[in-house]
């Protein structure tokens, strides 16, 4: 069975949904911790969405601080598209979080994956 759509040869990929990951405002903290293991899967789209009270940085190696989520009392989202740029997220990579300067008190920290 082909996965080709007749017709639209450039959307004969399909979209892979994986599953996602996500940390509490209470496992938060002044440092970064995983809040997983490997992805396990390489992903096109990335979706970070934020629901903490406080703004917290993101990282891909646990070192440098890479995206900063905001904090604030209404639900906000990133949505990086590395496929546009003929990039992936690598299946091996571990996502990182640590609080900007105040650590959250409520909320979560959601990361959603789609690959291709």
């Amino acid at each position: 069975m082909s996965s080709a759509i007749p017709g639209l040869t450039q959307f004969n990929s399909r979209a892979q949904f994986f599953p996602s990951q996500s940390i509490a405002a209470a496992s938060v903290g002044a440092t970064y911790s995983a809040i997983g293991g490997p992805l396990g899967h390489n992903a096109c789209i990335l979706i970070i969405t934020s629901t903490l009270n406080q703004p917290v940085w993101v990282s891909f190696d646990g070192i440098s601080d890479n995206i900063l989520t905001l904090g604030t009392t209404f639900q906000n989202a990133k949505i990086l598209d590395l496929k546009a740029n003929g990039l992936v997220l690598p299946g091996n990579t571990i996502i990182y979080v640590k609080a900007l300067s105040t650590l959250p008190a409520s909320g979560a920290l959601y990361f959603e994956f789609i690959g291709a």
